[in-house]
């Protein structure tokens, strides 16, 4: 089961490198979705997100220099189990050297080790992005979420026998731009976070200035940057989207539109007990335009893609 929706904390101090950092503020991480009951929140990708740890998911015109595992980067263990009860959620979970993973794919591991989206992913066969897994691995104490992701780099070549390699492809893009008129985006309204306390029960996530909220057919932040801004449009367009406006500062997003089937790919199929609002029949190009007042102009341009050239199911552990 894909969620049908996501919420994105995006932190306060967040570094501008592959997406405008992303920290998440909540428990358990993959894309946080909102069951059917309404109101219970999970996590994940663009998908992936990570318990309090930054992580990067904005400017996709600059992509990363992927490190290479050397031998001291890989975990000390790690299980590999086919995930058997299907609960609808999952995600990432690192915790000083520890790093767990519930209900996750191989396209999953491949996104959170490699660091990219859905769409700069080519080739493989069909149950890579259908088996589920649940992984417990065990590295050195304090390693950083870069050292994981490297060492879960190392874990996809010994335990998948992955091998990859990447191209750069010229494919459609979106470049963002202001559009005539002028924005429409609201200045930043929130509450900023409290230094060494946890948020007031009275307080909504969605009041912070750390949230950011992505479902189908919607977009909700409360102080989010250009890049940041940028980097969501990405996930629900299925596109790389350059931040090309020159705006400075933050800005309050609320963007309502019509899921296309981009959008309902990622996001997943709709929940008829919690059914997003949406505009009826306003596609997500004409709400940027008219709700923000800013334009995504159909380009192409230069798109760094991995190439899976083999993968198996896993080794025994």
């Amino acid at each position: 089961m894909i969620p049908s929706s996501l919420s994105l904390i995006v932190g306060h101090s967040l570094q501008s490198t592959l997406f405008a950092g992303l920290a998440v503020e909540t428990v358990l991480n993959r894309q946080t979705m909102r069951l059917s009951g309404g109101k219970k929140t999970l996590f994940a990708n663009a998908r992936m997100f990570f318990l309090a740890l930054p992580v990067i998911i904005g400017a996709l015109s600059a992509l990363p220099v992927y490190a290479q595992s050397q031998p001291s980067q890989r975990f000390d263990a790690a299980s590999i189990k086919p995930h058997l009860i299907d609960y609808g959620f999952g995600g990432f979970r690192p915790s000083g050297g520890r790093l767990t993973a519930a209900n996750v794919t191989l396209l999953d591991l491949v996104l959170f080790a490699y660091q990219v989206k859905d769409f700069q992913v080519s080739g493989g066969p069909g149950w890579m992005n259908a088996t589920r897994y649940d992984i417990e691995a065990n590295g050195p104490g304090g390693s950083t979420l870069d050292q994981k992701r490297t060492m879960m780099q190392a874990l996809l070549r010994e335990r998948f026998a992955l091998s990859l390699h990447r191209e750069i492809k010229e494919l459609p893009i979106f470049e963002l731009v202001v559009a005539k008129g002028g924005v429409r985006m609201r200045p930043t309204n929130c509450i900023a976070p409290e230094s060494n306390q946890s948020r007031a029960p009275e307080k909504k996530p969605s009041q912070n200035c750390s949230y950011m909220a992505l479902g189908r057919g919607t977009m909700d932040a409360t102080s989010a940057n250009m890049s940041q801004i940028a980097g969501a449009l990405s996930i629900l367009t299925g596109r790389t989207v350059v931040d090309k406006t020159g705006l400075e500062g933050t800005f309050g997003v609320e963007l309502r539109f019509l899921p296309n089937e981009t959008t309902r790919q990622i996001l997943g199929p709709p929940d008829p007990a919690n059914p997003s609002p949406v505009v009826d029949g306003v596609d997500i190009s004409t709400a940027v335009q008219e709700q923000l007042g800013l334009r995504l102009e159909s380009k192409k341009g230069p798109v760094e893609v991995l190439v899976i050239d083999h993968v198996e199911t896993p080794s025994a552990n």
